[in-house]
């Protein structure tokens, strides 16, 4: 009788350990899937429509539509890498713009009325939008800023630069695509 017990025990663990390897097997395909979702380079840009600080819409498929070379970048101006390269950004405007590249600035969680200060002591002229809600900073998975991507004139994205970044480094990714 108490060998009985003991396969029927033995039965039953195994059972329950199968059952604990596929639960967490399945929690793991599902945290792979959303892993894949995330914007990666060779993906296309995921479309997104924001509102700048006028208060007119942009979308991001109208804005590679015109065959531009797009630097998308998520910022605040709370961020001290952030501010630090945004002269870095407006320098990089100035020098790129009218070989088809532009910049969207896409603040995070601010209100347009402190974003319109900023901007406007910063002296950028490239489009600056708000996100205030965070829905397109989940879209893109930000978990943190400043982080930028470089995007090529048919929407896909070409590379992703998380942390500030500078004159240089966004010239080298840049140029290949103006090719």
């Amino acid at each position: 009788m108490k060998k009985q017990y003991y396969w029927f025990g033995l039965i039953i663990a195994g059972v329950l350990l199968a059952i604990a390897l596929v639960g967490v097997n399945h929690v793991g395909l599902r945290h792979q899937a959303a892993e894949s979702a995330k914007p990666l380079a060779g993906f296309p840009a995921p479309k997104f429509s924001l509102a700048d600080l006028s208060g007119h819409k942009l979308e991001l498929k109208n804005i590679t539509a015109k065959n531009k070379v797009t630097l998308l970048n998520f910022w605040a101006t709370w961020c001290p890498p952030c501010r630090a390269e945004i002269p870095e950004f407006v320098k990089f405007y100035r020098k790129y713009a009218a070989q088809g590249v532009t910049i969207l600035a896409v603040n995070q969680r601010e209100q347009p009325a402190t974003v319109k200060t900023f901007v406007k002591k910063a002296g950028i002229k490239f489009p600056v939008l708000t996100d205030s809600t965070g829905k397109v900073g989940e879209l893109y998975q930000i978990l943190s800023i400043p982080t930028t991507f470089v995007i090529d004139r048919q929407g896909t994205i070409r590379s992703v630069i998380k942390g500030s970044t500078n004159l240089v480094t966004l010239g080298r990714k840049v140029k290949p695509l103006l090719k």
